[in-house]
């Protein structure tokens, strides 16, 4: 037998949150809603998976860290504004009437990450697998991976076909990630084997 591998439901976990809202419902042509989490997720495994294995698993309650998908600061905050201008009038009040913006800003902190080296190939011929191996004393989910941010927009503009019946036709223009900034799915947490 080169492996055993016994799974039990011996884990344990907590969540503690506080979540605050800001909400402006429709009035002169706008509408926001602001939202944000700050919280913890804590726990001593986050998957049935041997990356997860506590180092000893007799000890679990000593591997008690963050869990995998702890979020400690999450915002999101959207809104909807109509410009007041009337589809009669001036050139520009018919140019500028029925447009609306619609920006979308979310922004996150970074998630956990355990730090692995690559698995030591013993002179005897035991290992030799190309598996990860957390370092000795090397806590679980110590690391913090980067933050993620982005903000997406949408501008309409409706042309109204019949405005009694409500045909219309809306040209949409749309972008996502406008501040161009680069963000990262996961850390590259293993360390070379060099």
């Amino acid at each position: 037998i080169t492996q055993n591998n016994q799974f039990s439901s011996i884990g344990s976990s907590i969540y503690h949150a506080m979540t605050a809202s800001l909400t402006k419902r429709v009035g002169r042509g706008l509408q926001f809603q602001a939202n944000y989490t700050w919280s913890k997720a804590i726990d001593d495994t986050s998957d049935y998976s041997s990356l997860s294995t506590p180092f000893r698993p007799d000890l679990v309650s000593a591997d008690r860290s963050l869990s995998d998908f702890n979020i400690t600061h999450n915002f999101v905050a959207n809104a909807v504004y109509t410009t007041p201008y009337q589809a009669q009038g001036s050139v520009l009040s018919k140019l500028l009437a029925d447009i609306s913006i619609s920006p979308l800003v979310y922004a996150r902190s970074g998630v956990p990450f355990t730090l692995l080296v690559p698995a030591i190939d013993l002179d005897n011929g035991a290992g030799g697998h190309d598996s990860e191996a957390r370092p000795y004393h090397a806590g679980r989910n110590t690391g913090i991976g980067p933050a993620f941010y982005s903000w997406d927009m949408r501008i309409s503009k409706s042309l109204y076909l019949n405005r009694d019946s409500g045909m219309r036709l809306d040209l949409i223009a749309q972008a996502t990630d406008i501040l161009n900034h680069t963000n990262f799915s996961f850390v590259n947490n293993n360390f070379p084997d060099t």
